[in-house]
């Protein structure tokens, strides 16, 4: 009984995280935060999509009126046909704020076995690609450095260049 309990429980749960859409909100005070600033990210979404074209979820980011969008990676999944779906997703979030992308595995496997161009794609559709590179941006009054470090994650060649780079003393 337990057990059957227990498995309902992880099922529902399963399902609400594929179909139900929540907003999460931290606040974050330094003193290097000169201006409110709105943030939003998104992650692995696995080319799931919240309504025709993930109009839930455009709509449900674009009523957070976000000053910046981070997608951190896989958006789409390395088997997947295509990457429709981000690039649609992509497409419909510029027109909110600016759009960030790091890539996660599933983007790196799927460009490796499906498409050399996904990055191209990507950017084509509104987003700014960073992986082995940052970006130092103004949002608002706030100065923010992004950048995507995914293959450094999980390789040891390069990161201390990297890092030295990124976290360069001014």
């Amino acid at each position: 009984m337990i057990f059957t309990i227990f498995a309902i429980l992880i099922a529902v749960e399963i399902i609400i995280s594929y179909k139900c859409l929540t907003v999460t909100d931290y606040k974050i005070k330094s003193d290097k935060i000169k201006e409110t600033t709105k943030i939003v990210l998104i992650s692995d979404l696995h080319n799931s999509q919240f309504g025709s074209k993930n109009k839930r979820l455009v709509d449900k980011i674009q009523k957070q009126d976000p000053d910046l969008i981070l997608m951190d990676g896989d958006m789409l999944n390395e088997d997947g046909k295509n990457a429709q779906t981000a690039v649609e997703l992509i497409s419909a979030l510029k027109k909110t704020a600016p759009v960030y992308y790091a890539l996660g595995n599933h983007e790196i496997a799927y460009r490796q076995r499906r498409d050399k161009n996904l990055y191209q794609k990507l950017q084509k559709a509104g987003a700014k690609v960073v992986e082995k590179e940052y970006e130092d941006i103004k949002v608002r009054s706030n100065k923010i450095r992004i950048g995507g470090l995914y293959e450094y994650a999980f390789a040891v060649d390069g990161l201390e260049i990297w890092l030295r780079k990124i976290f360069r003393p001014k």
